[in-house]
């Protein structure tokens, strides 16, 4: 957040994040999540985000800054999640397997 420091009332939009949900009390990690002005990815600049109205509609009524980095949010899928969002275990073994080539690949510098 330190890059956006001099950028006053602005929105700083996370958009990428990794869904999970819980199992037999443990936590299972699925796809990535890629949802531009989702709530839990959203911060301001010298404002207070939650007066900032409809975090789906911020992007026309603030300056908002989209910053692709990975991994900035988990955010629940079943059961517990009140949005209805469901977890596709296809997903979680698309991510497993694209998770450990990426390892396979860092740790031979490819």
């Amino acid at each position: 957040m330190q890059i956006y420091k001099e950028n006053k009332n602005t929105i700083i939009n996370f958009p990428k994040g990794i869904k999970y949900t819980i199992e037999d009390n443990k936590i299972i990690y699925g796809k990535i999540f890629n949802q531009k002005n989702i709530a839990v990815g959203l911060c301001a600049i010298n404002m207070n985000i939650h007066d900032c109205g409809n975090h789906m509609k911020v992007d026309t009524k603030f300056s908002v800054i989209y910053d692709d980095t990975p991994d900035m949010y988990y955010i629940n899928c079943g059961e517990f999640c009140d949005s209805g969002r469901k977890f596709n275990r296809l997903n979680l073994i698309i991510f497993f397997y694209i998770h450990q080539v990426n390892i396979h690949l860092n740790i031979y510098h490819i």
